[in-house]
């Protein structure tokens, strides 16, 4: 089956594996949030779907739900602990995904994949201005 040729297709499940950084130990996300940053990619309504069901298949990889119950115990089912916690468990779902698509696997691959959604989301509900 299916050998060669394919290297130009993206992989659909580019997170079924837990990082080799994140069970090192590396955050690579703490890095570059003190400056503002600003959107170098786009994508269109399509693709932003197609992106959207990737990172829902990352978000049910076993290992991921395993960290996250993980996670939760760890912080004592502190909310506000568990959800600055997820921020960093989620980004070892995303960041390859965001490399597969062709963004930085960093805070501003993060940024950029943030304000996409949030403007389709936006864009899909309203019609008028402010």
């Amino acid at each position: 089956g299916g050998g060669g040729g394919e290297e130009g297709l993206m992989d659909e499940n580019a997170a079924r594996q837990r990082p080799q950084w994140a069970q090192e130990g590396d955050a690579p996300l703490a890095e570059s949030l003190a400056k503002p940053l600003e959107r170098s990619m786009d994508l269109t309504l399509t693709l932003a779907g197609d992106f959207v069901e990737e990172l829902l298949r990352g978000y049910s990889q076993r290992w991921f739900q395993d960290l996250v119950h993980q996670c939760a115990r760890d912080c004592d089912y502190d909310r506000g602990l568990f959800l600055d916690r997820l921020q960093h468990i989620a980004f070892e779902v995303q960041k390859p995904i965001l490399e597969n698509w062709g963004f930085d696997g960093d805070a501003q691959g993060l940024y950029d994949m943030t304000s996409i959604l949030q403007e389709h989301s936006r864009g899909g509900a309203s019609t008028g201005g402010s």
